[in-house]
């Protein structure tokens, strides 16, 4: 059987919030013969203007395509493009000596501060250079949106939404007018990284002769053609110059533009490195199939008077109408977009009669290089960017490149490129027995290395390139295979540059950053992690605890939490509870194993405050949350137990009521059920809600500019804070005279009435906040023993839904009644 001349056609997809102008070009750069219109059901190519839903990137592959790439947003949007080139900036200053002109190479973008985060960085180093200038911009908008010159940063909103970036002031002047560079780059692969910038463009002119004096007027300081086109006072609001025209012209004023434009292809390519990596993980993260994923940018710089470029923006689906009148460059700004989408297509393949599968088949290597040679045979009016000619200039710009990007690189070189060596960067390593912990200091998170990712480790570190690492692991792991040993030593060694663990050094030559140490879970001395965590020492009676975490975020909120429970030195025998920061959030570990993960910084304090109660009581004991109070010096020795009517619960009539009575308040009791039914405080946080009174002052000896110990939220982000015990715990454990709940949605009683509970309405209240020595709930047997317990003395509930003050004066009620001989009232069933 003979295949079919006329295979059935395939499909397009328009998509997303656009004008007609956005998909015109497309459409007709699409082989009729091949192509017939489809929906968001039936596609084998998207095109979609914005981004698409999340499940499109999960249909894509070889022959159904995407005009995008997830993770994209590293790049276009503003606040995340100055993240993404700072990232690159630091890795190259920590790599290269002082005076390297790949530092000069990395200076491309303006200064960017990101509210509310940077808010006093910009007052301060805006009252250090009073001659800059700042603009206002939204973090995630486009078209000249909402962008205004700063007059005083005294006055710039701190909202989220906000970015504030240092303003060009001396730009280079087209006709009198401030003009920026749209320059068109296409991203065909990530891995293997390649990239395109398109040989035409424009510069976009501003509709108003350039004045620093005029700095409120969006028409001399804005190029954007939807700002300019509103300027009814110029006859020419919008105009576009071609690229071509534009090169002619600087030529034409005595200025270099061939320095110029390779000078524009570098900030290209160091840009689209900076963002590889977390376009990679998004792939990952979407389900997406590169092969499937493209993206064109439209990528915007300022010239200043030197003839220097600078990077503003990136573009997300750029402008593809015609912004200009056709005497003002319009009708050339038509053919150039035409051509450029019709570039495009050709360069993605999609007519091609039967696209073919990158990477597929037993040569990955064969299918990227073939992709690439493809891509050069129909690049039209494209340049390729990278992989570049001169390789080593930009392979040593990646945190680590990929194996694909060096297999790539060879297979286009006419001989092989050099590989890297590496050393520590930002990391400590931790021995425990026979397992290597690698503890990321820039992220703050701990990773984990099996048998052969720590012997890839220790060959790294001791300066030893990947492939010769390739060849020392295949004599040591006998019957391994070349191949996936190459691939293993390549993913290891770039996730851990990608973390921040290793960096490159050039040419082989030492980092000046040096070598972190090692510590030893054992007690030996370590260089680096003796002093780089910040620890605490606590007792909770006869626990022990050595509370580190690497987070200096996290010891601001919890250590002054816990500060009534601290000991100088934690002891041979404390439990090691460790927290560190991971890519979602905190991991803490609790004695070596992990206890909780992609915890958020507002919940550690609550987390720990749970587990600490949990871990605390003796055989013979359970835990129990709430508060013990002391019943003052007419009842020496008895304290009332004030808990919480349920898990949501607080403690603000406990703490109301130790301030009123001039007491402590002691956060969670342990209670000896075995033996005197005494019950001693464990000293733990209190909740106090946000409308209620505040917390104590901060305690002696705490720094002014400290934490503030009433921030840290406990209930959802919403329902209030965390604050230390009002008092250090008493050694001695104390009789528990009365139990009082805190029920503000006690609806059976009055207000300011405490009203006496039976039996089987107390233990509804008390069970779900009690936990056995092993930190489970309560057995039969330990259940009897607590129900005996409450049965020996009297059960209050105490309602403050509306008025606090009310509970606050039945509590006092029970203080009076209590009778200091003795209890010998039951409470009915």
């Amino acid at each position: 059987m003979t295949e079919s001349a006329n295979p059935a056609p395939r499909r397009f997809w328009l998509g997303g919030k656009r004008k007609r102008e956005q998909d015109i070009f497309f459409e007709q750069a699409l082989d009729p013969a091949l192509w017939q219109p489809g929906d968001a059901e039936h596609w084998d190519a998207c095109w979609y203007t914005g981004m698409p839903p999340k499940e499109v990137f999960r249909q894509t592959g070889p022959g159904r395509t995407v005009n995008h790439i997830p993770g994209n947003n590293c790049l276009t949007v503003k606040s995340r493009l100055y993240q993404t080139v700072h990232a690159l900036q630091r890795r190259l200053v920590a790599s290269r000596p002082a005076g390297h002109p790949d530092l000069a190479r990395a200076d491309f973008v303006p200064q960017v501060f990101s509210m509310p985060g940077d808010y006093h960085a910009l007052q301060a180093h805006a009252a250090a250079h009073p001659d800059k200038r700042w603009l206002l911009k939204p973090k995630n908008a486009a078209r000249g949106k909402d962008i205004s010159l700063v007059s005083d940063v005294a006055e710039v909103p701190t909202g989220e939404r906000w970015m504030v970036q240092e303003y060009l002031s001396r730009p280079h002047l087209m006709n009198q007018r401030k003009y920026v560079l749209r320059l068109y780059v296409l991203i065909t692969s990530v891995e293997p990284l390649r990239v395109y910038l398109y040989e035409q463009g424009f510069a976009k002119l501003a509709s108003m002769p350039y004045s620093l004096e005029d700095a409120d007027n969006p028409y001399v300081h804005l190029t954007n053609p939807d700002v300019n086109a509103l300027n009814e006072a110029a006859d020419d609001p919008v105009v576009f110059v071609d690229l071509q025209r534009y090169r002619h012209w600087l030529r034409e004023q005595g200025h270099d533009d061939e320095a110029l434009f390779d000078r524009l292809r570098d900030i290209v390519a160091l840009t689209t490195i900076a963002a590889r990596e977390n376009l990679r993980a998004q792939l990952q993260h979407h389900g997406a199939d590169q092969a499937g994923c493209y993206e064109l940018i439209g990528m915007d710089c300022l010239v200043d008077d030197r003839i220097r470029p600078w990077l503003l923006e990136c573009n997300l689906s750029p402008s593809l109408g015609v912004c200009a009148a056709p005497e003002d460059g319009g009708d050339i700004e038509a053919a150039i977009k035409r051509r450029l989408v019709t570039d495009v297509v050709t360069m993605t393949g999609l007519n091609d009669p039967k696209p073919t599968a990158e990477g597929a088949g037993d040569d990955p290597v064969g299918q990227w290089r073939a992709a690439a040679e493809r891509e050069a045979r129909h690049a039209g009016g494209f340049q390729r960017i990278l992989p570049a000619a001169d390789a080593a200039h930009y392979l040593s710009c990646f945190p680590l490149p990929r194996f694909a990007d060096v297999a790539l690189a060879d297979g286009l070189s006419t001989q092989p490129v050099a590989r890297p060596t590496l050393q520590r960067w930002q990391v400590a390593e931790v021995i425990s027995g026979d397992e290597l912990l690698l503890y990321g200091e820039a992220r703050q998170a701990l990773y984990a290395t099996n048998p052969t990712a720590a012997l890839i480790w220790l060959h790294a570190t001791m300066g030893k390139r990947p492939d010769e690492i390739v060849a020392a692991l295949h004599q040591t792991l006998q019957g391994a295979d070349p191949n996936t040993l190459q691939q293993q030593v390549w993913e290891a060694l770039a996730d851990w540059a990608e973390a921040g663990l290793l960096v490159q050094c050039p040419d082989g030559a030492p980092c000046e950053t040096p070598a972190d140490g090692v510590a030893s879970a054992s007690g030996a001395a370590a260089p680096r992690t003796a002093d780089a965590p910040h620890a605490m020492a606590l007792r909770l009676g006869q626990q022990a605890l050595h509370l580190r975490t690497w987070s200096e975020p996290a010891a601001r909120r919890l250590f002054p939490l816990l500060a009534p429970l601290a000991v100088p030195e934690p002891g041979a025998e404390a439990l090691e509870v460790d927290i560190a920061r991971s890519r979602r959030g905190y991991t803490v570990l609790i004695a070596g194993e992990v206890d909780a993960e992609h915890l958020r910084l507002a919940e550690l304090g609550p987390w720990l405050v749970r587990t600490l109660l949990r871990r605390t009581p003796d055989v013979g004991e359970i835990a129990i949350t709430g508060a013990l109070v002391p019943a003052g010096p007419s009842h020496p020795g008895a304290a009332l137990l004030v808990c919480r009517g349920d898990t949501t619960g607080d403690d603000a009539l406990a703490l109301a009521l130790a301030r009123e009575n001039g007491q402590t308040a002691s956060g969670g009791a342990a209670i000896a059920l075995e033996g005197s039914g005494r019950a001693r405080s464990l000293g733990l946080p209190l909740r106090q809600p946000r409308s209620s009174t505040p917390a104590p002052t901060p305690r002696p000896g705490e720094k002014p500019d400290g934490p503030d110990a009433t921030a840290h939220l406990w209930w959802f982000g919403q329902r209030g804070h965390l604050v230390p015990a009002t008092g250090t715990p008493a050694r001695d454990a104390v009789e528990v005279a009365a139990i009082l709940i805190a029920a503000p949605d006690d609806a059976s009683g009055d207000q300011g009435i405490a009203r006496q509970l039976g039996l089987r309405e107390a233990l509804g209240h008390l069970l779900p906040e009690t936990a056995r020595h092993d930190g489970t709930g309560l057995d039969g047997r330990t259940l009897s023993q607590f129900a005996d317990w409450v049965a020996g003395r009297p059960v209050y509930a105490v309602g403050h839904r509306d008025d606090l003050y009310l509970a606050l004066r039945a509590a006092n009620d029970v203080l009076r009644e209590i009778n200091p001989e003795g209890r010998k009232e039951k409470v009915a069933n």
